[in-house]
């Protein structure tokens, strides 16, 4: 399961850091303080976070619902990211592209798709 705290301050991110392990932990359940992640933006504040009183890892970027987001606003990770599916996907259909047994019409609107 992946949950994505977002907050203004520091004292509001420890609070609904706190509050989301505690319910956790109501019903059963423990956040992993190694599997978590803090990404800070636009703060010059050095105070960590906490779970399972153990400090929660800074970052610097992360993937998050398949996109790449970094703390300095920079894409080039995602970018890269993109292209290098897009030439996957482009490279499976390989097979298809050599084939002579495929009109040139087909494989037109094979990339329409």
């Amino acid at each position: 399961m992946i949950i994505a705290l977002l907050s203004h301050s520091q004292k509001d991110i420890k609070e609904k850091t706190s509050c989301v392990e505690t319910t956790a932990r109501s019903v059963g359940l423990k956040i992993s303080h190694s599997k978590s992640k803090v990404m800070k933006i636009s703060t010059k504040s050095n105070s960590d976070v906490l779970i399972d009183r153990q400090s929660v890892e800074n970052v610097t970027y992360f993937k998050y619902l398949g996109n790449y987001l970094a703390a300095d606003g920079n894409i080039n990770r995602e970018i890269t990211a993109r292209v290098v599916m897009a030439a996957t996907a482009f490279y499976k259909l390989n097979a298809i592209w050599r084939s002579n047994r495929i009109t040139g019409r087909h494989k037109i609107e094979t990339v329409h798709i």
